[in-house]
């Protein structure tokens, strides 16, 4: 049900009060442990399991399928031939690393469902799946099973989904619910993620460690997890912050070698988040929504340039309109939806950008979006373009 207009609205407050009520007591709804990922997690730890068995258990779900062919075709990838069937690509990817992928899509699906907080659950489940993937490849550097600490990162993200479907189901039941900007969400998702991770965990029959991180556990091995999500959390939450991004993470992480491995690892997150977002589809109706619009930056300049969607999701070219360092509008035939990621050229450039808002006008469908994980030398010629634009830039339309 939709909110009415004219009625008092529910504060962020009184919402945040409601979710921790129905998490304390345990009167949420919290789905069972996706039965494909349980399957591969039983299937691989089986000594001697066949890889054929693996392949036929992953082809019989085929969002999960096309998850796993994307996954090993990617660009981390891109120097050997793309897998021509699914077992090649289970080999390549490591079967052990599927359940945690399957989990990726599984809950892909959950956070991308319409309801008026989706952009919020979209970027939330966004960020622990770059957190688990981060995670996992430093977990054997501080002594930490790699599929552990990846299912870690996951569950934190669903936590977060978690917290926002009981403000939804605020509204489905005729509450009007005040819309608040995205940092609000964020930290009402903060403020209840210990509570919802623990009932989560409960519900998944998690190994008692997982549950007692997500507590107050002093478990040396526990407080390890803890603090090896948090860093890679705070590369994942900054990832935008440009060069200085290696010096604000130092005094958080243990060796600079961790240093090196986060910075080279966070470039490559787009691509491979981007590949788990179309296999769990994140078009579709999203409705009203409880996010207040993300106001256009003051200092966007006029533009006349031309942009391709190298991942073929937009009809045809993007126009851009205006510019600057921070953002830009563009319009096109269809609208992308709020926090999705998106892979342009611009002339010569190759970036990544986040959509922040949409709305249609005369011209079309325009979207407000920001630039995302650019490295220093992508940033820099972005800086560049904006600075001098040129009058018009026709893109290659391939990658």
């Amino acid at each position: 049900m939709a909110p009415q207009t004219g009625e008092s609205r529910m504060a962020l407050a009184a919402v945040r009060a409601v979710v921790l009520q129905r998490l304390t007591e345990g009167t949420v709804t919290i789905s069972p442990y996706p039965a494909v990922a349980l399957r591969l997690r039983r299937l691989v730890e089986q000594p001697g399991f066949r890889i054929e068995d693996v392949a036929g258990l992953v082809s019989a779900d085929p969002v999960l399928a096309a998850a796993v062919l994307a996954t090993a075709a990617s660009a981390a990838s891109a120097a050997r031939e793309p897998p021509r069937t699914v077992r090649d690509a289970v080999v390549r990817i490591g079967a052990r690393s599927l359940g945690t992928l399957a989990l990726s899509v599984t809950l892909g699906r959950s956070a991308l469902l319409p309801g008026p907080l989706r952009a919020i659950k979209f970027l939330h489940w966004r960020r622990s799946v770059m957190t688990s993937l981060a995670a996992r490849e430093l977990a054997a550097g501080r002594g930490l099973d790699p599929e552990t600490t990846g299912t870690l990162g996951l569950l934190h993200g669903l936590a977060g989904t978690l917290t926002l479907s009981i403000a939804e189901e605020l509204v489905a039941s005729g509450h009007a619910v005040e819309a608040a900007s995205e940092a609000t969400w964020l930290e009402l998702i903060e403020d209840c993620q210990r509570h919802a991770g623990v009932r989560v965990a409960q519900r998944w029959k998690l190994p008692a460690d997982l549950v007692a991180e997500l507590g107050a556990g002093a478990d040396p091995r526990t407080v390890a997890l803890r603090d090896l999500l948090a860093l890679v959390g705070l590369a994942v939450t900054n990832i935008d912050r440009g060069d200085d991004l290696a010096a604000f993470l130092a005094p958080h992480a243990r060796t600079p070698r961790e240093i090196e491995q986060l910075t080279a690892l966070l470039p490559t997150l787009p691509a491979a988040v981007a590949t788990l977002v179309e296999a769990a589809d994140a078009h579709g109706a999203g409705g009203a929504s409880l996010l207040l619009p993300a106001p256009l930056p003051p200092e966007l300049r006029p533009a006349e340039l031309t942009a391709v969607d190298l991942r073929a999701h937009t009809a045809g070219p993007l126009r851009i309109s205006a510019l600057c360092p921070a953002a830009m509008v563009m319009s096109g035939t269809r609208p992308l939806p709020e926090n999705w990621l998106c892979h342009l050229a611009i002339g010569e450039l190759s970036l990544w950008f986040t959509v922040k808002r949409a709305w249609e006008d005369e011209s079309g469908f325009c979207m407000l979006a920001e630039p995302f994980a650019l490295g220093q030398g992508a940033a820099n010629a972005w800086r560049a373009l904006c600075e001098h634009p040129p009058e018009n830039t026709v893109t290659r339309a391939t990658a």
